[in-house]
């Protein structure tokens, strides 16, 4: 009798065992099958009703595609269990042209970038370091003593004018200006600096993505970081040229590949305006 009764025992725990991962296994299905977010254009309501027409998954009413606009549906467990919720997001179906077709391309930052401290060899014969712990690198700097700044040349010109006078630097720093102190030191050529490495503008190549009817275009596909930093760059302005392909170097694992060839910054090379630079690309 003991032995039969640790014979059931097992039986019933290797039962529960089955239980239990069919279970997770089930939910794991579900969770895959069920996105976060979906995208629908005008007529396609039928999708939604799809997705969630199952014994499992049950959903408060649907709004029709044909609304337009975004919203969320409460998905859950057999219409009890609260499971996960969708954003379905509508709009108009529209035509894009894919392309692939190579392009130059010019940026210029929202103000002028620090990539960089370092010390400064005075006319003393004495180094300082008078952005050291006040700068960071990754800093925008948009204001010298309150005169907005947009180039590397102006920040310069300032400078000079402030004649080693302390200077209040308005930079944007992880999405908040905040203001900051520097003493301009005079290096050994006589005239006055910061201790910064500054940048005001990127430029490469890359691959045009597509072209929508209405003239806007995704390139790259990925965004531009600064290449001291490692930081996405914040940008101003940009523009798109035509450009001539000297070479390719192919990518491979743990290697991207590269483009090189020569752009004519010229106005009648010009083809499209940057206006925008975020993880997935280049917009305009």
């Amino acid at each position: 009798m003991a032995r039969k009764k640790r014979y059931r025992r097992l039986i019933y725990c290797l039962l529960a065992l089955d239980l239990l991962v069919m279970g997770y296994l089930g939910y794991r299905y579900l969770d895959r099958k069920i996105p976060q977010e979906l995208h629908l254009v005008e007529g396609e309501e039928e999708k939604v009703e799809r997705l969630f027409d199952s014994f499992w998954i049950k959903s408060e009413a649907s709004i029709p595609a044909s609304q337009g606009g975004s919203y969320t549906i409460q998905c859950s467990l057999f219409g009890v269990i609260p499971f996960k919720d969708v954003k379905v997001t509508t709009g108009s179906r529209e035509n894009l042209w894919v392309s692939g077709e190579p392009v130059g391309l010019y940026m210029e930052t929202q103000g002028v970038l620090i990539i960089d401290t370092g010390e400064i060899v005075g006319k003393d014969g004495t180094s300082y370091d008078p952005a050291k712990n006040i700068a960071q690198a990754g800093d925008y700097i948009v204001a010298f003593n309150d005169q907005r700044v947009t180039s590397k040349k102006e920040l310069v010109e300032d400078i000079a004018c402030c004649q080693g006078e302390t200077a209040t630097l308005s930079v944007i720093r992880h999405g908040e200006e905040i203001p900051i102190c520097l003493e301009p030191v005079m290096g050994e050529d006589g005239c006055y600096k910061l201790g910064i490495w500054v940048r005001d503008n990127t430029q490469g190549i890359g691959t045009l993505t597509y072209v929508r009817e209405n003239g806007d275009f995704g390139a790259l596909g990925h965004g531009i970081s600064d290449v001291d930093t490692g930081e996405l760059l914040h940008i101003q302005d940009g523009a798109l040229y035509q450009t001539e392909i000297l070479g390719i170097q192919k990518g491979s694992k743990g290697s991207p590949g590269e483009l090189s060839g020569i752009i004519r910054y010229q106005d009648s090379n010009r083809v499209g305006k940057i206006s925008k630079n975020c993880s997935n690309g280049i917009y305009g």
